[in-house]
């Protein structure tokens, strides 16, 4: 068996990507799971014909979840993975007064695209999680 996960893109336009993930586990987990892909061309933006994505310009600025019976690790995608925050039990956290949360970018993280992780943390049978991000492309200007 597997968990049974579902993705959802319930927002997707020219600066706002809002996303929600759900998952009931039968206590096996996810590890590194991308969530949300800052490269795809489906979460890019046409500009003058051409598709930009948001990469490592990928912003989180919002987060509503209900994570029940583990954690839940999100990660930002590179060589390798760094935690962004740790999730558990239920709340809501918004900051966007802050810019939102940044992908620490190529510099400082080597092989970051922007893409967004799951790593469940002492999940069993019945565990679960309902996540809601809602993110700011910030596509680079030239």
């Amino acid at each position: 068996m597997a968990d049974a996960v579902t993705t959802q893109t319930l927002l997707n336009g020219n600066r706002h990507l809002v996303m929600k993930f759900t998952n009931l586990s039968d206590g096996t987990g996810e590890t590194g799971v991308k969530k949300v892909d800052a490269a795809s061309a489906t979460n890019g933006v046409v500009v003058q014909g051409q598709t930009i994505t948001p990469g490592v310009h990928l912003k989180v600025t919002k987060v509503k979840f209900d994570v029940a019976g583990m954690a839940l690790r999100v990660q930002w995608d590179a060589s390798s993975a760094q935690d962004m925050m740790i999730l558990a039990g239920y709340a809501e956290m918004d900051f966007r007064d802050t810019g939102g949360i940044q992908n620490p970018g190529t510099a400082a993280l080597a092989g970051s695209t922007g893409s967004i992780l799951f790593t469940t943390v002492g999940q069993t049978s019945g565990s679960s999680y309902t996540v809601e991000l809602v993110m700011t492309k910030g596509i680079p200007q030239s």
